[in-house]
């Protein structure tokens, strides 16, 4: 019998099962991690989707450690949050700028709360 796998899978895959969630979880977790890597090739959607890759990978982490044994497991995305952080902390001007224009007297456009690498701070 030939075992199908992708959009036609009923059952979920092993590791959403251990951690309670079923497929609906798995495709969410597929479909951020794909606006994601996408955002990071438009200059412009960068930052944001660093800061979003950034919170998905730290919730990997959390749920290796939790529960997916072993523990070594979640150095991987570790690692990637860390790298992706880098990613939205270096692009945090052209963030900041993007927010203040969706989100006006929430955040400043001149005014960062942190100093990015190639930011002058007075």
């Amino acid at each position: 019998m030939r075992h199908r796998v992708g959009f036609s899978e009923r059952s979920p895959h092993p590791a959403f099962a251990k951690i309670g969630f079923g497929t609906w979880f798995r495709y969410l977790t597929g479909c951020l991690e794909l606006a994601g890597g996408v955002g990071l090739l438009v200059p412009r959607l960068s930052g944001i989707a660093a800061i979003e890759l950034a919170g998905v990978m730290v919730g990997a982490v959390l749920t290796h450690v939790f529960f997916l044994p072993p523990v070594a497991i979640a150095v991987v995305p570790g690692t990637l949050a860390v790298v992706f952080g880098l990613i939205a902390w270096g692009r945090w001007s052209r963030t900041r700028t993007l927010l203040a224009r969706f989100l006006p007297g929430k955040i400043s456009a001149s005014r960062a709360g942190f100093a990015a690498p190639s930011e002058n701070v007075a």
